[in-house]
This record gives structure tokens, C-alpha cells and sequence, in this order.
């Protein structure tokens, strides 16, 4: 069993990395998107092209989980300040 100082260091630690996983799940579906105004800016479009298809994959995708991630980290992060708190 872990001591009550080890649980908070491993709280801490997976919201930071949930909001990492966050951040990176909503950075990618942006720079796809920003990717692919370049893209289509650059090259003359066509019916379908492979920059937007994924663009719209991430954003259908990607951005709402790392909606989700962020929702869950921010609670873990706010979870372990309360319990550092009131600990004293």
C-alpha cells in the first residue's frame, strides 16, 4: 500500500500527464487544419485531398477526446490540491 505522500505524488502525476495528453490532443487537430489552409493555398484543390480528410479526422476525433483528457486532468490536478490542503 502506498503512503499517503507516495498516492499524492502519483495523483499529481497522472493529471499532469493527462494534461499533456490533452494538449497534445488538441494541438495536433489545429496545426492540421492550419496545415491544410497552407496546403490548399500552395496547390490548386481538388474534390478531395488528403490534408483535409485528415484535418476533419482529427477534429471529428481527436480534439473531442482531448476535450475529455483535459476535463479529467484539470480534476485530478484540482483533486490533489485539495488533498495537499488539507493535509496541511
Amino acid at each position: 500500500m502506498a503512503t499517503p505522500v507516495e498516492g499524492l505524488e502519483r495523483l499529481r502525476r497522472v493529471a499532469r500527464r493527462l494534461l499533456w495528453g490533452a494538449l497534445i490532443c488538441l494541438l495536433l487537430p489545429a496545426l492540421a487544419w492550419l496545415g491544410t489552409a497552407l496546403w490548399e493555398r500552395l496547390v490548386p484543390t481538388a474534390d478531395l485531398h488528403l490534408p483535409g480528410l485528415l484535418a476533419a479526422l482529427l477534429v471529428s476525433y481527436l480534439a473531442p477526446a482531448g476535450l475529455v483528457l483535459l476535463v479529467l486532468g484539470l480534476a485530478a490536478a484540482a483533486w490533489a490540491w485539495w488533498l495537499r490542503r488539507s493535509a496541511g
